[in-house]
């Protein structure tokens, strides 16, 4: 139980917490949309001598194959759908626009534990798995001839910290409780992601990650199930986080909206 001293601790606990959120997605949103111009709208300029360098076909400066480019779309919607939700809850009133904030919040919650929070810390693992072994396995030459160390830390690293800063902060929901709803959605993404891959492959003749050429047919499935179920098993680890830090408050919200349906029942 808190004490009456306790609560104005408490609400201004909450409200850094807020702050701090809402500052997080501004920052992040900014950043998002500057790289993805960069990426996205303008695309890779590469320089005749750099090509020559690294070998660069014109299979290589197509983007959208690279699982880094698909992390990058999805937090770009998922960072502009929080940034909205936070204007809207800042200047309207707890009773106004309920069902469109409630919806925000929904779609929100389930874009983050099914495809955000998995894809993020999947690239994270993948791209510092490779880069360990042989930088090379990523790309066929440096990447920093390419691509600034700012925008590849961002892009590989800073993702994940985001994720990982957004599931600390942010309470879930009561209706956002880990089911297979969200992992069959999250299996589904990566399932077209592969599906991409093969098609990028088939048009080219070229596999966008140099590793994938050293591998056999059966070697690469191996590889394309070993990212689903990294996947998956990072889906179940952010909801088994959430569940210690919150677990108690969403029990709690279960509880009380099942004793309010009973009561209206009788």
């Amino acid at each position: 139980m808190e004490g009456p001293k306790d609560q104005p601790i408490a609400k201004y606990f909450k409200r850094s917490i807020k702050m701090w959120l809402q500052a997080l997605h501004f920052i992040f949103l900014f950043l998002q949309v500057m790289v993805g111009w960069k990426f996205l709208i303008i695309g890779l300029e590469v320089k005749p001598d750099v090509a020559l360098k690294l070998g660069l076909t014109d299979a290589d400066r197509k983007i959208y194959p690279y699982l880094t480019v698909w992390n990058l779309v999805f937090h770009i919607i998922y960072v502009g759908i929080c940034v909205s939700e936070d204007f809207v809850r800042a200047n309207s009133g707890p009773n106004k626009l309920s069902v469109f904030k409630m919806n925000l919040q929904k779609y929100r919650s389930l874009m983050f534990e099914s495809i955000v929070f998995p894809g993020s810390l999947v690239v994270c693992a993948a791209y510092w798995t490779l880069m360990l072994m042989d930088p090379l396995y990523l790309f066929p030459g440096p990447i920093e001839d390419l691509v600034p160390a700012w925008i590849n830390f961002f892009i590989h690293s800073g993702v994940g910290i985001f994720a990982i800063g957004e599931l600390m902060l942010r309470s879930p929901i009561p209706f956002s409780s880990p089911s297979k709803h969200h992992v069959g959605i999250g299996i589904g993404v990566m399932l077209l992601y592969g599906v991409t891959t093969c098609f990028h492959y088939f048009s080219t003749k070229k596999w966008i990650y140099p590793f994938l050429e050293l591998l056999s047919w059966p070697q690469r499935l191996c590889v394309f199930i070993l990212v689903i179920l990294t996947g998956v098993f990072f889906c179940v680890l952010g909801s088994f986080i959430r569940g210690i830090l919150f677990g108690t408050t969403a029990k709690k919200t279960k509880r009380s909206s099942r004793k309010t349906q009973r009561k209206k029942t009788k």
